[in-house]
């Protein structure tokens, strides 16, 4: 079992935004602005909840063109159902997107790799205006709660997919051929690919993943390990709801090995670059920004706000250090986040300030200082 040493000590700039739906659009050299259209109900009032017959409220596909665009245009949009996206009972009455992420192939061709409540989906867009399904790979258990949550990512030629279905395995997807592939016939077809199930180090489920390309190491929040001290890479009898493991990608990344396990840290998500930023303390090093979802002590003590973030050093897989950790003052939960490319600012995802503080209302923006990693 991997342990974090708290090195306490370090200074970025961060931002938080929420996002709501998933569609294609370009940047543009322009502004272009709409106007919603309270007359329309493919745009008005779009985060209005609504009822199935089944009693279950979910959140209608919301059609463009989208208000107040800035730098953007758009161009096309893709529904869930014709992805192969499932209803969740109790939780969603129609199929819904969960994430998304993209690849571009040796040739120039370029994919959406689009996870949803019934699998993933895979979607040239090199022709962003006419976007084409190719097929999907179904969910592991159809249905499962553990649908509403899925991450895909991408190394080389190879995709991986997580869900937080229990009892589920990392999907490993061979993207070399998919230039190849015409359009899928419906919205169930299974992709024509090579796929490659695992579960390394115990792996039992996860809600996210996120890969450093440059290192070759993937980072898994939210782990999902079976339990029993000699079944999981923690080696913890009983472990926690939420774990971190890292693989290897460098030897196979068709069957990676584990490199690390962290275990009761990382709920949420992760972004891991290799360091170039303004600290020469810390060029060269690999370091993780951690998005630690809710912040738990906080939560003991009656207060829903303050969603934590950490930053690690984790050059040294069997040596992580902990170089900050802090609660941004009005952020609830520590969702996702980036740098800018100069690595000084960390810009911050907050996924439930609609709920608690805004009422399902769209909030500001965050933005944390991060020059120096150690000085926090």
């Amino acid at each position: 079992m991997n342990r974090v040493t708290n090195r306490s000590k370090v200074n970025i700039k961060w931002l938080t935004v929420s996002f709501f739906a998933v569609c294609l659009l370009v940047l543009v050299p322009f502004t272009t602005a709409y106007a919603d259209d309270p007359d329309d109900p493919a745009t008005a009032d779009p985060f209005e909840l609504v009822l199935a017959d089944d009693g279950v409220a979910s959140l209608p596909v919301f059609k463009g063109p989208f208000p107040e665009t800035e730098n953007m245009r758009f161009l096309s949009q893709v529904d869930p159902d014709d992805l192969g996206a499932l209803p969740v009972p109790g939780v969603w009455a129609k199929g819904m997107m969960n994430d998304l992420w993209g690849w571009t192939s040796p040739n120039g061709e370029e994919y959406a790799l689009a996870t949803n409540s019934g699998g993933i989906a895979i979607v040239r867009v090199t022709d962003p205006a006419n976007p084409v399904f190719l097929g999907k790979i179904q969910s592991q258990n159809p249905e499962d709660f553990g649908n509403i949550w899925g991450d895909p990512a991408t190394f080389g030629n190879y995709a991986y997919f997580v869900t937080e279905i229990d009892d589920s395995s990392i999907v490993i997807l061979d993207m070399s051929g998919l230039d190849a592939l015409g359009p899928a016939p419906s919205p169930d077809y299974p992709l024509p690919a090579p796929v490659n199930f695992v579960a390394p180090g115990g792996y039992d489920g996860s809600h996210n993943i996120q890969i450093n390309v440059d290192s070759g190491y993937a980072y898994l929040a939210g782990v999902h390990l079976k339990a029993g001290a000699a079944n999981n890479a923690c080696g913890a009898d009983t472990p926690a709801r939420f774990n971190t493991l890292i693989l290897d990608l460098n030897g196979d990344p068709w069957n990676p090995s584990v490199a690390a396990c962290l275990d009761n840290v990382g709920e949420h998500d992760f972004y891991v670059v290799n360091y170039s930023g303004p600290d020469a303390d810390h060029q060269g090093k690999e370091i993780a920004f951690v998005f630690d979802g809710r912040d738990r002590e906080g939560q003991a003590m009656g207060n829903p706000v303050g969603g934590k973030t950490l930053i690690w050093d984790v050059t040294d897989k069997a040596n992580i250090v902990e170089l900050a950790s802090w609660r941004t003052p009005g952020l609830v939960f520590s969702h996702n986040g980036w740098t800018t490319q100069e690595q000084d600012f960390l810009f911050i995802g907050d996924e439930l300030d609609e709920l608690i503080l805004a009422d399902w209302a769209f909030s500001a923006f965050f933005a944390q200082p991060v020059a120096e990693p150690t000085n926090k």
